[in-house]
C-alpha cells in the first residue's frame, strides 16, 4: 500500500542546509516557513502535495519532480538561485512568487495546469515554460519581470495559453496568451 507522509517545520526547525526533502510517492508538505537555507523544499515522488508553504532568502527554494502533483498556496520570495523547479506533471495553483533570482516558476513536462499563480519582480521570467506539451496556462498574473513575464522556449505542443495578465511574452506563444493588466 502507498503511504503518505506530512511534513511540517517551524523557522526553527529549519537546517541551514536543507530544509524538507522526500523521496517517495504521496508526500504531502504543508505549512513549512523556511528561509535562509541552500535548499528549500525538495520533493520527488508522484502525487506529492506541496501547499501553504513560505520559502524565502534560501538558493533553492522549492524543487518538486513527480507525476499528478498539486502545488498550491505557497508563497516563494527573494530567492537566490532557482525559486521554484516542477517537473512532471500536475496542477500548480494560487501560488505567488516574488523577487526571485533568476526565474520565479519554472515548469518542465507536460500536463500542467498552471492557473491563478503571481509571478512578480523576478530578475529574468516571471514564468517559464521549457519542453511543455499538453498544458494549460490560463489566469495567471505576471507583472514587471525582467525578460518576459511569461516565457517558453518553443518545444512541445498541445498547450493552449489564456487569460493571462502580462506585459511580455515569447513571441513562438502566438498573438495574445496574455491580456493587458
Amino acid at each position: 500500500t502507498a503511504t503518505t507522509e506530512i511534513y511540517t517545520l517551524t523557522l526553527h526547525d529549519a537546517l541551514p542546509i536543507s530544509g524538507v526533502a522526500a523521496s517517495q510517492a504521496n508526500n504531502q508538505i504543508v505549512g513549512n516557513m523556511i528561509t535562509g537555507t541552500d535548499y528549500g523544499i525538495s520533493v520527488d515522488g508522484d502525487r506529492a502535495v506541496v501547499t501553504a508553504n513560505a520559502l524565502s532568502g534560501n538558493k533553492y527554494a522549492l524543487f518538486v519532480r513527480g507525476a499528478s502533483m498539486t502545488i498550491t498556496g505557497n508563497d516563494v520570495s527573494s530567492n537566490s538561485r532557482v525559486a521554484a523547479a516542477i517537473y512532471g506533471s500536475g496542477t500548480i495553483r494560487d501560488n505567488h512568487f516574488n523577487a526571485n533570482s533568476p526565474v520565479g516558476l519554472q515548469v518542465v513536462g507536460g500536463g500542467f495546469v498552471i492557473q491563478n499563480n503571481t509571478a512578480d519582480n523576478n530578475t529574468l521570467y516571471g514564468i517559464s515554460c521549457v519542453n511543455l506539451s499538453n498544458s494549460t496556462i490560463t489566469s495567471n498574473t505576471a507583472i514587471g519581470n525582467g525578460e518576459l513575464d511569461l516565457q517558453w522556449d518553443g518545444y512541445g505542443t498541445g498547450n493552449t495559453w489564456s487569460n493571462n495578465n502580462c506585459d511580455t511574452w515569447s513571441v513562438n506563444m502566438g498573438d495574445r496568451p496574455c491580456v493587458s493588466p
